[in-house]
């Protein structure tokens, strides 16, 4: 090792948020942060019937120093609570970190105040507004995800 790479400290590396935000965040979002796009967070799969994730659960500000949206003054509980992160399809979970230039964190703060506006109960009624309409097989949500092995390496991953 080199007297450089001696002293050069470790990137700061958040912890990943709990399985219980990921949860919560699932439970009042059903389709892609990104307003354009409306891709359901699960669909199912054509030949099983099975309900399969469709989606990850982005940060918005990384949570890896050094990725896409560092914020040095996030604290590791904000950078992993409910409002630093926002579910969404995989096309666009991946775009965001790879060109995140285009996509400034208040940017995607604005597409989760979107994404949670639009399954906020309409007013006098106490319902929710229905998601928009998704072509194809799609669906919104599974009722409920079975608990086997196979769906544990289904759990959505919150990543950088």
């Amino acid at each position: 090792m080199t007297e450089n790479e001696q002293q050069r400290p470790k990137p700061i590396v958040h912890r990943r948020p709990l399985p219980a935000t990921v949860r919560q965040l699932y439970g009042t979002a059903f389709r892609c942060g990104k307003p354009e796009c409306g891709r359901p967070l699960y669909k199912m799969n054509d030949d099983t019937g099975e309900i399969v994730l469709n989606s990850n659960v982005s940060h918005i500000c990384a949570r890896s120093e050094g990725g896409p949206r560092w914020d040095p003054e996030m604290t590791e509980d904000e950078n992993r609570s409910e409002s630093n992160l926002i579910p969404m399809c995989l096309e666009h979970a991946y775009e965001i970190d790879v060109t995140p230039d285009r996509y400034p964190a208040e940017l995607l703060r604005k597409w989760k105040r979107v994404q949670i506006a639009a399954r906020q109960p309409r007013c006098g009624t106490g319902r929710r507004s229905p998601p928009p309409p998704a072509g194809g097989r799609e669906t919104a949500a599974p009722a409920a995800r079975p608990r086997t092995a196979s769906a544990a390496r289904s759990e959505p991953i919150a990543h950088r």
